[in-house]
């Protein structure tokens, strides 16, 4: 069985030059946000929501995807339960790639809210304690989405540098309205620890040899370990150097799921198109 989506996206930044340049697409921008008269929110925090709206562009769902923007500036000043919803749109001008637009908001911003701890359940490749250590949010401090957001990512980064490209954290969070406080609890789910299998060049008939040595010899000291975001990350520098200047490089993770073993082949295909 072959499953590439997971670890595709450690080589997002290496894009396909076989892929066709996406259409255009006609996008919203929001000039001016008004308040209803019934809105619950302290100035400070308005501008706050009326700089991370318009520096937002919106191609579908606009109205929704305003008041998502709005409840998650807010939510990472601490206001856990913040309520906003678009009420109006009204549009200012038009161009064929821009629709400038003012928008009305209700908002209910609510209590701030700060985090009394945040544990770990389920983990077992590395300790709660080092885990702890990936979210800079600290017990006590005021609840932050993006900070949450950002321990989680440094928690997969964690996982991957180990093989675990899958691992999936669920964050379980419950709210003492009495005190504002949030205890928040990660379940984490681990999944299969990969090992690195090597990798792949096709095209081989037209890699020279100096680089095509130079990548399997890359491969042969990763070979059998784990850590399968660093040789990924490995495998982008050197291609990076192989081909300086050339950033249309095709080149894929594939996983290959046995009945007892998980392992990562990196495929990279040869750059036919060199200018």
């Amino acid at each position: 069985m072959r499953s590439a989506l997971t670890l595709l996206l450690l080589l997002s930044t290496l894009p396909l030059h076989s892929q066709s340049a996406p259409s255009a697409r006609k996008v919203a921008a929001v000039q001016t946000v008004s308040l209803t008269s019934d809105s619950v929110v302290s100035t400070e925090d308005f501008q706050r929501v009326v700089r991370d709206i318009q520096r937002n562009r919106y191609s579908s769902s606009v109205e929704t995807r305003i008041a998502d923007v709005a409840r998650s500036s807010m939510r990472d000043q601490g206001y856990f339960k913040a309520e906003a919803e678009t009420v109006a749109t009204q549009v200012l001008n038009e161009t064929t790639r821009v629709r400038t637009i003012v928008v009305t908001l209700r908002i209910r911003e609510g209590e701030q809210y700060r985090v009394s701890r945040l544990t770990f359940a389920n983990n077992k490749a590395f300790p709660g304690a080092e885990l702890r250590r990936a979210f800079a949010i600290k017990d006590g401090d005021t609840m932050s989405d993006q900070k949450i957001r950002e321990g989680l990512e440094n928690m997969r980064h964690l996982y991957a540098s180990k093989g675990y490209m899958e691992v999936t954290p669920v964050p379980q969070i419950v709210a003492d309205d009495g005190n504002r406080t949030l205890s928040i609890t990660m379940d984490v789910n681990e999944g299969p620890q990969f090992t690195i299998n090597g990798l792949t060049l096709e095209g081989d008939g037209q890699w020279p040899t100096d680089k095509a040595a130079k990548l399997q010899a890359l491969s042969q000291s990763y070979s059998g370990s784990h850590d399968v975001e660093g040789f990924v990350d490995e495998v982008k520098k050197v291609l990076a150097e192989l081909f300086p200047g050339y950033t249309q490089i095709d080149s894929l993770v594939g996983t290959l799921q046995g009945t007892e073993k998980h392992i990562v082949t990196v495929n990279v295909i040869y750059p036919s198109d060199l200018p």
